[in-house]
């Protein structure tokens, strides 16, 4: 878990998610949604939908809990951290007691953010180069998103059952050029769009396709 004393971060997550079997440690794909950041300490806000409505997750991020790095590092525009040409992290991170809220699961509801019961955490990382003739405007970079839903388990209450989240998409970062560093921005705008990851099968077909293709061309120039 990680605090900075001056950010506040209001989150609101629903999440939407195919459920296989309850003992299986392979991740769930959140296909669509996004979570933004509009600019304000308190104003971080996430929509994650998956395959189905088996989870459904509403929670609001505790009073300086998280951390949004492209925000750290932009926060005094300096051309250090936030100048052109510097590569930005953009990493952000939720957990635990951090997300307080509710989740219903298969039809049951729990509680989030208590020291001993259900919750959730959520993590994205990515790394964004700003141009070194960037002038000021949105950048995008891709991002990776892990995470995980964890629950009490209903035969063994000191013990936890815990899903797996996984995901990928796009950040776009909103850059304003600072009002007293040239060539330096502070970031006025942060927004996550999940993107659907492709299934093993898909994977397959499109490398039979690309095979296909390329023994065709190779039998065309013979």
């Amino acid at each position: 878990m990680h605090h900075h004393g001056g950010f506040i971060a209001s989150l609101a997550l629903v999440v939407g998610l195919a459920w296989p079997a309850l003992a299986s440690a392979d991740p769930i794909q959140i296909t669509s949604g996004s979570m933004v950041w509009t600019g304000s300490l308190d104003s971080a806000r996430i929509t994650a939908i998956g395959a189905s409505g088996a989870l459904e997750i509403d929670a609001v991020g505790r009073a300086a809990g998280g951390f949004l790095l492209p925000w750290v590092n932009c926060l005094n525009g300096t051309p250090e951290f936030c100048g052109a040409g510097r590569t930005v992290p953009l990493t952000a991170e939720w957990s635990g007691i951090d997300l307080t809220g509710t989740a219903v699961f298969q039809g049951t509801s729990y509680n989030l953010g208590g020291m001993n019961g259900p919750g959730a955490d959520m993590r994205w990382d990515g790394a964004l180069t700003i141009p070194g003739d960037f002038s000021g405007g949105a950048l995008s970079a891709p991002f990776t998103f892990t995470g995980s839903f964890y629950r009490v388990s209903p035969s063994d209450p000191g013990a936890f059952i815990t899903v797996a989240l996984s995901g990928r998409g796009t950040t776009t970062l909103t850059l304003a050029p600072s009002t007293v560093f040239p060539g330096a921005f502070n970031l006025t705008g942060a927004r996550y769009d999940f993107e659907p990851t492709p299934e093993p099968a898909s994977l397959i077909l499109l490398g039979t396709g690309l095979a296909g293709a390329w023994a065709t061309r190779r039998r065309r120039a013979s």
